[in-house]
């Protein structure tokens, strides 16, 4: 499974315990993101006799990716991921990093936007990078106009593949763990899930193409239920046998108890619909499975939380605040989610 890594600060206590923890999670095979928002930017003032930082976040974040390379298993360098605010001061050479093909090997590159700067794109309008640095109480300012760094965003991607997005704002809105008091702050490796720091990512894709007839509710029934289970006994398993990479990860894991079910080869599935990829069709038979999708995962982890217990954080009153989860039962009103063993799935 992968997870996320805090940078809990600016210090060097803070960006060594990080590249103690990336290294730990490299060691388990766990791909790994991390957010270097916190980090100051190049050239602000430092307390030591260098006075000045040179290389700011960026080079924190190439060491950070170097670990990888001292800590894999038998050839397999972790994946990772690192993500920075779209406010901080060194975002500019953030989305340029991948135009140097021999730096941050390792990682992919996103950066995080916020619901502010995507109405500042939209009205043309100057936006602030922007760092305080907390040891020196300097602070950095740069102005750009929105559009301009939006358009560098969409270059860079086209050349390189890189950086992503990911429209942070939204994600803490959607997120269920959000509402449970575990703020998410970045995602995994591959970007499947937006998590609270140390938290991970159990996952895994059913093959549709398999279904053995068009009407498949009853297979799909069955099988989201052993998904669940089957997911839910891993977390268990990480638990009992102590197979998390340091304290911290596990217990995130027994607040959280996060899964993620996915699905592979929608083509050979809607073929058996006798539909097209294209199809106008095919997207309002996707929805309508992922949405019956839906629904039996949850219900599952509802029916295990009345077998086994529910995860340590659930709170039902905190649950049933989540818009996500306010969006389900209002397709679903007969979940009730009085117990959940998984908090996200």
């Amino acid at each position: 499974n992968c997870t996320t890594i805090e940078i809990k600060g600016d210090s060097l206590d803070d960006i060594f315990e990080t590249g103690r923890k990336i290294s730990k999670s490299a060691s388990y095979r766990q791909g790994l993101g991390v957010d270097i928002s916190p980090l100051r930017p190049k050239n602000a003032m430092i307390n030591n006799s260098a006075i000045i930082s040179n290389d700011g976040s960026i080079g924190w974040m190439k060491w950070f990716d170097n670990i990888g390379n001292h800590v894999g298993q038998r050839g397999r360098i972790p994946a990772m991921l690192f993500s920075i605010s779209i406010s901080h001061p060194d975002v500019i050479d953030f989305i340029h990093v991948k135009s140097n093909l021999h730096a941050v090997q390792n990682a992919n590159i996103s950066v995080q936007i916020s619901d502010s700067f995507m109405r500042a794109f939209e009205k043309d309008e100057d936006w602030l990078l922007y760092f305080k640095v907390e040891g020196t109480r300097e602070e950095i300012k740069v102005n750009i106009k929105a559009k301009e760094l939006m358009k560098m965003i969409a270059e860079e991607a086209n050349k390189f593949g890189e950086p992503g997005i990911q429209f942070i704002d939204l994600c803490k809105k959607e997120s269920v763990t959000e509402v449970l008091g575990f703020p998410v702050k970045s995602t995994n490796a591959c970007s499947e899930k937006v998590m609270y720091p140390d938290s991970t990512c159990v996952l895994l894709s059913i093959n549709i193409g398999k279904f053995k007839s068009k009407n498949y509710e009853d297979e799909l029934a069955s099988i989201s239920e052993s998904c669940v289970r089957f997911l839910d006994n891993v977390v268990e398993y990480e638990l009992q046998y102590k197979k998390s990479p340091y304290k911290e990860q596990a217990y995130v894991i027994s607040q959280l108890r996060e899964i993620g079910c996915g699905i592979t080869n929608l083509h050979a599935w809607l073929l058996k619909q006798n539909l097209s990829y294209d199809d106008d069709k095919a997207i309002k038979k996707t929805e309508e499975f992922i949405k019956k999708y839906s629904y039996y995962c949850w219900n599952s982890s509802i029916k295990l939380g009345k077998e086994k217990g529910n995860c340590l954080a659930f709170d039902r009153e905190k649950i049933l605040n989540s818009v996500f989860i306010q969006r389900i039962i209002s397709e679903f009103p007969d979940l009730k989610f009085e117990t959940l063993r998984n908090s996200q799935i």
